[in-house]
This record gives structure tokens, sequence and C-alpha cells, in this order.
């Protein structure tokens, strides 16, 4: 009766083991989307508020998945190797107005404050990489391009003015004029 009992016992063991494993399985195919993960909800933000970027899919290795064109495919990935080299405090004490940059108002600016960005010169830096990092954290993905980010920020280190920058010094756009 011993025998019989201990080879039950084993086949009912091995049985469950086998259960986890094909459930975890399937669980691994079929619900790959479904976790609640904080950058793909951040970026799907950006997707929500009118953007043409939506975000598919978050891979632990390949990063975030997402759908510039909207066409329903991937265009490319976010990882965080593609982060800017970011500061815990602005270069010599003192942040740049960012706000100088066209298509940056203050709710972006604190953004990028809260990513370490605080500078001109870190923007001027910035790789197509780095741009599409800072776009899939900002609540409008494709600004950085569209706008010329990287140029005007180039200008505004180099200690140039821009156009934009200038109309923003006269107080002819911005917060204080946002009909402008």
């Amino acid at each position: 009766m011993g025998y019989l009992f201990s080879q039950t016992l084993f086949w009912i063991i091995l049985a469950f083991l086998l259960g986890l494993l094909f459930g975890w399985l399937l669980k691994s195919i079929f619900c790959r989307s479904s976790h609640d993960d904080n950058t793909a909800s951040y970026a799907a933000t950006g997707a929500a508020a009118g953007s043409s970027v939506a975000t598919t899919d978050v891979d632990a290795d390949a990063g975030v998945a997402v759908d510039a064109d909207g066409d329903g495919d991937v265009d490319y990935y976010v990882t965080d190797d593609m982060k800017p080299a970011t500061l815990t405090s602005p270069i010599g004490g003192v942040a740049d107005d960012l706000k100088r940059i066209k298509g940056v108002g203050p709710v972006i600016e604190n953004t990028l404050n809260d990513l370490g960005i605080f500078n001109f010169s870190q923007v001027a830096d910035f790789s197509a990489d780095n741009v599409k990092w800072v776009d899939n954290h900002i609540s409008f993905p494709g600004r950085i391009d569209r706008e010329e980010w990287v140029r005007q920020a180039k200008d505004l280190a180099a200690g140039r003015k821009t156009e934009f920058a200038s109309r923003y010094d006269k107080g002819e756009v911005g917060e204080d004029n946002p009909n402008a």
C-alpha cells in the first residue's frame, strides 16, 4: 500500500509542476502586453494626448515599442541606453530658461528638469536616440524634431539669439502672452 501511495504522490507532484510550467508559458505568450509598467503607461499618456505616436508594448529586453506613424507596426524601441546625459543640478548652479526654445513651455520645461535636463548645452548635445528617449517622456512626441530644439539650443548655448528667443525675451510669446 505504501508503494502505491508514493507512486501516486510522485505523479501528482509531477503533474502539478508541469501544470505550473505550462501555465507560465501560456501567460508569457498571451499576456505579454497586459502587465502594468510605469514606462508603458507614461508613454501611452503621450499617445492619448492626441499625438500620432502610440506605445504598443513593453519588453524588458527591447524597451518600449513605439509606433510613430500609427500604422500598427513597431517603428522603434526606446531603451534606457538612449537616455541623454543628465545632471542632478544645473551647470554652474543656474538652469537656463528652456522656454526660450520654441516648443518648450512651462510644463515641458518642468518635465525636462525632472529628467535632469537643465541647460541649452544638454539639449544641443542630443543624438537621434536621445531625441527618441526624451520624446517618449514628454506629452508631445515628435516636437523636438518638428520645432528643431537641438538647432535652437546650439545657437542659445553659443550665446546667439534665435528669432523665437528674441520674441520671448520681449514678452511677445510665452506664458505672459499665450496667444502670440
